[in-house]
């Protein structure tokens, strides 16, 4: 709400610490070369660009080199810049990455509303601890830290962050839910809508469902972590896991928008895109998904349907990237 009386904060969450595939951390470098943040100049007061932020930064600051805690103490510092940036009114835009950043993210904007809605968009539910989880890869594991699922070894590296109250949070696209993550979800009574929910029911009833969901609670301050990877990879195949029968376009544009018109959004987060996979035609695809999602960042109902996008692929725009940045 009121988008233009506010500034975007821009922030580059440039990590890959939370799996294996290279090339996800230059997502950020990559979008700003293609311009596709250009949108956010009309709909917002202004657009303060913070750069990139890579936990490579922070590794002087620890006397170890185990995962966990540089995890955390990269999402600690995270999700404080976060937070003095929902201090100053600002909406706060944040480019992974891998879905690990939502540690940090999450983090920012709970420490500064204990209330905040979390919807999270996905084909994978993310609240897998190591012992339900088929990798141990850690961006599959955000919900569980701020859920307190964890064992009280794996939970201790990280004692800054607050409980997140399971009422609070609604899943949308999943498909690829891993059995201990079903139990989680079962036992919590989390709220989740399947890609094939929103199909049956429509993306405009599943909105309308969630703001009754949400009405008991106090508070309209909402924010989205989006993996891209929640829309089908028809429109996303540049990411590292993707999973067919997602969302469409339309859909995860029609989320953002309804957000943005209808609550106070802090915050969204956009992860897992990789210019490092796939061909010419993948990448030029995800490009332009990438700009059709931030471009529903907007407080008019005007989203367009996306049955044409395959329309506007030119496969001679430059896509170039520092190839520096996917090693």
């Amino acid at each position: 709400m009121n988008l233009l009386k506010r500034n975007c904060t821009l922030i580059g969450a440039s990590s890959q610490i939370g799996q294996e595939k290279d090339g996800v951390e230059a997502a950020p470098q990559w979008l700003r070369y293609n311009k596709v943040f250009d949108h956010l100049n009309t709909e917002f007061k202004s657009v303060l660009d913070r750069g990139d932020f890579a936990p490579e930064e922070i590794m002087h600051l620890l006397q170890t080199e185990e995962e966990l805690h540089i995890l955390s103490h990269y999402s600690q510092n995270l999700a404080q810049k976060i937070t003095n940036e929902l201090k100053e009114d600002n909406f706060v835009l944040t480019i992974g990455g891998d879905h690990s950043i939502a540690v940090g993210t999450l983090g920012g904007t709970h420490n500064f509303d204990e209330d905040v809605k979390l919807i999270w968009v996905d084909a994978h539910a993310d609240i897998n601890t190591f012992k339900t989880s088929p990798t141990g890869n850690t961006h599959g594991m955000p919900l569980a830290w701020h859920m307190h699922l964890m064992s009280e070894e794996n939970q201790k590296p990280f004692p800054w962050i607050k409980k997140f109250k399971k009422e609070n949070l609604v899943y949308l696209g999943l498909r690829d839910i891993d059995p201990g993550e079903q139990a989680y979800l079962n036992n919590l009574g989390i709220k989740y809508y399947t890609a094939d929910d929103v199909g049956i029911i429509g993306i405009e009833n599943v909105l309308k469902e969630i703001d009754d969901y949400f009405k008991p609670n106090p508070g309209k301050n909402v924010h989205i972590s989006f993996d891209v990877d929640g829309i089908d990879p028809h429109f996303f195949p540049a990411t590292g896991t993707p999973v067919s029968g997602g969302l469409s376009l339309d859909d995860g544009k029609k989320i953002i928008n309804h957000f943005c018109v209808n609550y106070k959004l802090l915050a969204l987060d956009l992860v897992e895109i990789n210019p490092a996979l796939g061909d010419a035609g993948d990448i030029q695809m995800t490009l332009n998904s990438t700009r059709e999602l931030i471009g529903s960042l907007s407080e008019k109902s005007n989203i367009i349907n996306d049955k044409n996008i395959d329309k506007i692929i030119d496969k001679n725009t430059d896509l170039e990237v520092d190839s520096s940045t996917l090693n």
